[in-house]
């Protein structure tokens, strides 16, 4: 799983602790299309800058390289594809 999904799934569940919220696991359709207004409007630059700094920290340069390589291939567009719409399973 992706950096991205988990702070995803971590934005689903405090959405769900929401006092306003079911409490269960399945959103309903107003609650997805809350959910979703959120994540569409949320400043993510200082996400994208805090994981960039963790990467920076964990990668080489050269592992990094490759990664990009992979991810602007094929197989690298066709994961995260796949990535897409694993997400998009998880939120209905």
């Amino acid at each position: 799983m992706r950096t991205d999904q988990f702070a995803v799934q971590g934005a689903l569940g405090v959405y769900l602790m929401k006092r306003d919220a079911t409490g269960g696991d399945v959103l309903t359709d107003a609650q997805r299309r809350d959910f979703l207004r959120c994540l569409e409007g949320a400043d993510t630059s200082s996400v994208n800058r805090a994981l960039a700094n963790v990467l920076d920290r964990q990668l080489s340069h050269d592992e990094m390289q490759r990664a990009l390589t992979f991810y602007n291939s094929s197989a690298g567009v066709k994961q995260v594809q796949r990535e897409m719409v694993e997400a998009q399973k998880m939120l209905g």
